[in-house]
């Protein structure tokens, strides 16, 4: 629990566990493999450094117990302009290797909001409140999901989308990023 992941959501939002596997700093190599995954189509890159990550995170026990993998979604808008959504490449990668259940269906973006690359912590929270919403709360009612981003800046995102996780009944949620800043 004594990690820089659980210590920068700690207190915003009601986790179980939280970790980030490489640091993103500028013009580091974690700015440079996200940068190359998020804009540069580099799927496989996303896949191989996943990889790596979840085998090296298995014997820790992280994994032990979720009832479902859930990715941060892009909008369909911006999905649609990029060709895929990295962190559900990054989530589709966990849930082959672990066996827990994917699902990229039920939490979605309400609204397509601007990029957050630019913006102080007020404005990432400003402009991520509010965004997210879940299909079917049943489905998530007293399960642990492990919510899954690309990197951990403010945690504005993954806020946003624990308010929205937390409309479901008994709802755990722990949070896994690739990289956190």
């Amino acid at each position: 629990k004594q990690n820089p992941a659980y210590l920068q959501l700690a207190g915003k939002i009601p986790i179980i566990k939280a970790t980030s596997y490489l640091y993103y700093n500028k013009e580091g190599l974690g700015q440079k493999i996200i940068a190359s995954i998020k804009y540069k189509d580099n799927i496989s890159l996303g896949q191989w450094i996943t990889r790596l990550m979840t085998t090296e995170i298995i014997p820790s026990g992280f994994f032990d117990d979720f009832d479902m993998i859930i990715p941060v979604p892009l909008h369909w808008q911006k999905k649609r302009k990029r060709g895929y959504n990295q962190t559900e490449i990054i989530a589709r990668t966990i849930s082959e290797i672990t066996g827990i259940q994917l699902n990229a269906q039920l939490l979605y973006r309400v609204k397509a909001n601007p990029t957050q690359t630019k913006k102080g912590i007020y404005d990432r929270w400003k402009n991520t409140s509010g965004i997210f919403s879940i299909k079917d709360k049943k489905l998530l009612d007293n399960k642990h999901v492990l919510l899954i981003d690309d990197v951990l800046t403010t945690g504005a995102t993954l806020e946003a989308c624990a308010q929205a996780l937390l409309q479901c009944e008994g709802i755990r949620i722990s949070i896994l990023t690739l990289a956190i800043a």
